[in-house]
């Protein structure tokens, strides 16, 4: 489960990295007493009253800065943000008072379906308290008048936002636990490598296809680092499917699936790839799980007339939902490589959850385009203004566009190729977006 996200919004110079600082308890964003200091999305995360989430600082909106092109980064950045993140922080200046330019972010928020609160800075004691009658024209239901400078006011702005946004159990903050689902068809293995890995019979394991019908949670720690190891009914074909508990057990090996951060797909060497794997690598794949592949009874395979990088070539001609997976061939009954599987889904995991900076991945996209434009389509220029990383788990990017609507998807499955050479994402889908480039408050 990923923190929750709260996002501090407003035009320049209201003390946003101010009440940024003071939420993350320490001082990690620029303050400077002058509009534009915040360019990027800055993220802290931070602990308050027993509740872990994610803060995130942006640029301050303005119509007229003295550089253009700055104004439409520090736009896509706040457009960005906010749709990251699960409740918003609209900061207004108690001294200078309503401006039109907190009119515009205000209208702009109409469309924004998730808690808004209205916070009204620098209002440094009792006497300011009056200059927060002029903010009821926004409509807002409630104003909250802090100081963000001088911790005032703090206290109810942020026990009404935790209350706001989904919170994790303390258990689930404290450990970071890194759920493998392991899934494939009956009888490939599954459970034996759970055994093996945990090093006793903790699963019942069978000859007979389908011995395990309920997925089965198993909590293993090695070196520090936690897992929790799903064991999953295998996943038959519709037709091979009786109805009852064999019908639950497909549908709990999908929840497994969904649930999970690293999907293990066990392939059998000797019947090799088959019509179900595919659709089991297809189920990983749309619901953008990380992936492994692991080719057991290996040691059965006739070597002499199958080469391992003959058959590893076919697993990703069928397998072509999974090309980014890595994949290792093992052997549980001569406990051949099992030890490996644990050491891959660490390095998967990693990617899974990597993002790249703003910066790096502007800098792809301008070579990329530079090396190879979008086409010409029906007299129209499709032009790629600028990208951007909204999310990991899976590594989710977003490409402000002009006419998106017309890049076809091998121009995007160049772009993808692209970030994989530059930045690897071993083992995990990686998704691109485009979206029509527009002001972020007129949405």
């Amino acid at each position: 489960m990923r923190l929750p996200k709260v996002a501090i919004i407003g035009r320049p110079n209201v003390g946003k990295s101010t009440l940024f600082n003071r939420i993350v308890k320490r001082k990690k964003a620029i303050v400077q007493d002058r509009p534009g200091i915040t360019r990027d999305r800055l993220y802290g995360k931070t602990r308050w009253d027993d509740h872990e989430f994610v803060v995130i600082d942006t640029g301050g909106y303005d119509t007229q800065p003295e550089d253009g092109n700055l104004l439409d980064i520090v736009r896509e950045q706040i457009f960005t943000a906010i749709d990251e993140a699960d409740a918003l922080i609209f900061l207004l200046d108690g001294k200078s008072g309503l401006s039109s330019l907190d009119i515009d972010v205000n209208d702009s928020l109409r469309f924004v379906e998730k808690p808004v609160f209205y916070a009204i800075n620098k209002i440094d004691g009792e006497s300011y308290m009056d200059n927060i009658y002029d903010f009821y024209k926004l409509g807002a239901d409630k104003l909250y008048p802090i100081s963000a400078e001088h911790k005032l006011g703090l206290s109810e702005l942020m026990t009404d936002l935790l209350d706001a946004i989904p919170q994790m159990e303390e258990e689930q903050v404290r450990d970071e636990i890194i759920k493998v689902a392991i899934v494939g068809r009956p009888n490939v293995g599954k459970s034996s490598i759970i055994n093996r890995l945990l090093n006793e019979e903790r699963v019942i394991v069978n000859n007979a296809p389908g011995t395990t019908r309920d997925s089965v949670d198993t909590l293993l720690s090695v070196n520090d680092k936690k897992y929790l190891l799903i064991d999953t009914a295998g996943i038959r074909g519709k037709s091979r499917v009786k109805r009852g508990v064999e019908t639950d057990s497909v549908q709990s090996a999908l929840k497994s699936i969904r649930r999970s951060d690293v999907v293990v797909l066990v392939v059998d060497a000797v019947e090799g790839v088959v019509e179900q794997d595919t659709k089991i690598a297809g189920y990983a794949n749309q619901m953008g799980k990380a992936c492994l592949i692991v080719v057991n009874k290996w040691d059965i395979v006739d070597k002499e007339s199958f080469l391992f990088k003959d058959f590893k070539n076919n697993v990703y001609v069928k397998l072509k939902y999974l090309q980014y997976a890595p994949l290792l061939s093992t052997s549980v009954l001569k406990n051949i490589r099992i030890n490996k599987i644990l050491g891959v889904v660490d390095e998967v995991y990693q990617e899974y959850v990597k993002r790249v900076p703003t910066s790096r991945i502007n800098s792809l996209l301008t070579k990329l385009v530079a090396k190879h434009p979008p086409p010409i389509v029906r007299n129209k220029a499709v032009k790629l203004y600028y990208m951007t990383q909204v999310q990991t788990k899976p590594p989710r990017f977003v490409i402000f566009a002009k006419f998106p609507k017309l890049v076809h998807f091998s121009y995007e499955r160049y772009i993808i190729n692209q970030i994989r050479q530059d930045h690897k994402f071993t083992g995990c889908p990686v998704i691109i977006e485009l979206r029509q480039r527009k002001s972020i408050y007129k949405r």
